[in-house]
């Protein structure tokens, strides 16, 4: 299939940046100083295009900050329906489990929906294992659900690897290349908060997928 590579997903997708204050990676910042509409945005679908720009056209980011999986449908299938896309990388289901609280099972469905709709108009998907989050320093969590909600993240993550793999989908696991920063680590210059990724982070993102890409295109 020729066209564009389509990364569709949420605020990673989006690369949102720029707004929250985190105690290890941008302690510079406050909550009572922190304005949204002072967003930056950095996909990597930047990157990936500079890496694979001999090989596809330039990719198209559709990242939607906030949104959960079953909310990503409707926008999918409207994306889906305005070109032939080479193929579509999905990165979804974070915010169904750090910001809505939902169950591993409820969240893996909701993203297998995104992967089922792109195979019914025969498009291939590559999909992306959930990074990991902060979420005892994310602002939307309840007091003491910090530790369930990021254990629910990575289980969210390897179940849609494990699925992917019996489904024979391309998959990508960013996770080991961006692993969340103690004080003091190299890579905190990949996170800019809780859960979004710096510029940086970002275009290891595209890295990771851009390696996968390479072996199914």
């Amino acid at each position: 299939m020729s066209g564009p590579v389509l990364c569709f997903g949420d605020s990673l997708t989006a690369g949102y940046y720029g707004v929250w204050p985190h105690p290890v990676t941008s302690p510079h910042r406050s909550l009572e100083e922190a304005d949204p509409d002072s967003v930056k945005y950095h996909p990597y679908a930047t990157r990936l295009g500079e890496l694979l720009r001999e090989q596809v056209d330039a990719p198209e980011a559709h990242g939607y900050p906030g949104f959960c999986a079953h909310e990503l449908l409707p926008k999918l299938q409207n994306h889906l329906k305005e070109k032939p896309w080479r193929c579509c990388v999905i990165l979804a289901g974070s915010n169904d489990i750090i910001m809505a609280g939902s169950s591993v099972e409820q969240a893996r469905d909701r993203v297998q929906a995104l992967h089922a709709a792109c195979k019914e108009v025969s498009v291939p998907v590559v999909v992306v294992a959930n990074l990991d989050c902060d979420a005892e320093n994310h602002g939307c969590v309840p007091p003491g659900e910090g530790p369930v909600r990021r254990s629910r993240l990575k289980q969210l993550g390897d179940a849609l690897l494990a699925a992917a793999a019996a489904d024979g989908l391309a998959c990508c696991d960013p996770r080991p290349a961006l692993p969340f920063p103690q004080p003091g680590d190299p890579s905190t210059a990949f996170w800019d908060d809780a859960i979004h990724l710096t510029p940086t982070g970002s275009d290891v993102l595209g890295r990771c997928v851009a390696e996968v890409l390479r072996a199914h295109l």
